[in-house]
């Protein structure tokens, strides 16, 4: 008689505790932008705002792995200097790291490169100056799951009681090369995912191998030594980063150099040569550059479609429409007008 082969049971990994269900188990898409606000909304509740820092036409670059019901990830790249700035949503932590072919940038004052991570805590900010060719990971897990993960960590430390919260910065090279290898093998199972039980069990794996390697390295890094590690407030409290704060709130509308400076309590003098040695920029040049991003931004959108160029200059408190446009096309490599013929 022969023999009938017995199928093998598929492995599926255990879930934690109150595991929520999953209607989609591996979901891929990616687009390219000239939009710069539009790729910023990609990274979904995060409030990101991004301003172009460099000359030239913007071109951009965002994907998006959905992996379970509490995984995502999130790749981007640019060509042009970005200020980056937002925060993780309330319900959800969040891993910050770049590609083995990225260029640096920094986080705050502090160098950011490949073997650089951030963690982020539920509502913890974040602020980046990026070059062009930067290229960015963004872990993101839902925090009701995750800390079903970082609860054993901290327990086994005794301070299971203690509530971890803001952003902590690590220049770790293994872990940084470890990120971005479980990464790479999240990108297989996505790219490969069949609606079967085996293709559900490697989407569960991946999850916990990267939520297990997650809440190890942030539980570490907070206990260990989270006076060092975590980026407080204070760090971005220097002279340049509070005129910068400044410029972004107003819009750069109705802000003067001199009046900044005695606002912060500062010669001109110090704040420029703060401004330069931070940002590589006079305060005058920030607050144009704010100033055309803003009018970029007002020119893409859909609520602006009946108002003149003239108009949202004005707005900005920008009455020299031939130098507007001069200065525009030169930061953005077209006319305001070609703008929102493209838009529109």
């Amino acid at each position: 008689m022969r023999k009938t082969d017995k199928k093998k049971d598929v492995y599926m990994p255990s879930l934690p505790a109150n595991y929520p269900d999953c209607a989609n188990w591996a979901t891929v898409s990616e687009s390219t932008f000239h939009d710069i606000d539009q790729q910023a909304a990609c990274l979904t509740d995060y409030g990101q705002k991004y301003q172009q820092m460099s000359a030239g036409r913007y071109e951009g670059w965002f994907k998006t792995v959905l992996l379970g019901s509490y995984l995502g990830l999130y790749f981007e790249t640019f060509n042009q200097d970005l200020d980056q700035w937002g925060a993780t949503p309330d319900d959800h932590y969040g891993i910050m790291f770049l590609t083995d072919d990225s260029n640096s940038c920094r986080l705050g004052q502090k160098h950011f490169d490949r073997d650089s991570v951030v963690y982020l805590t539920p509502g913890a900010e974040f602020d980046f100056h990026s070059k062009s060719d930067a290229r960015f990971c963004v872990v993101n897990i839902e925090a009701r799951a995750f800390e079903q993960f970082l609860a054993p960590c901290l327990m086994e430390s005794g301070f299971a009681n203690r509530q971890m919260t803001g952003t902590f910065f690590e220049h770790n090279t293994a872990r940084a090369k470890m990120l971005r290898l479980l990464v790479f093998q999240a990108l297989e199972v996505a790219a490969g995912f069949k609606n079967d039980a085996a293709g559900k069990a490697a989407v569960l794996g991946i999850q916990m191998s990267i939520a297990s390697a997650f809440a190890g390295y942030l539980s570490s890094i907070w206990l260990q030594n989270s006076a060092h590690n975590q980026i407080l407030s204070r760090e971005n409290k220097g002279l340049a980063f509070r005129a910068r704060q400044h410029i972004r709130h107003s819009r750069g509308v109705y802000v003067a150099v001199d009046e900044l400076a005695l606002e912060l309590g500062v010669s001109r003098r110090s704040l420029e040569y703060a401004f330069r040695t931070q940002f590589d920029k006079s305060p005058a040049e920030y607050i144009r550059m704010v100033q055309l991003n803003e009018i970029r931004s007002a020119l893409l959108s859909r609520k602006n479609t009946d108002r003149s160029i003239g108009d949202i200059a004005a707005e900005l408190n920008i009455w020299h429409l031939s130098r507007l446009a001069q200065n525009y096309q030169k930061l953005f490599g077209e006319l305001p007008s070609k703008t929102r013929i493209c838009r529109h």
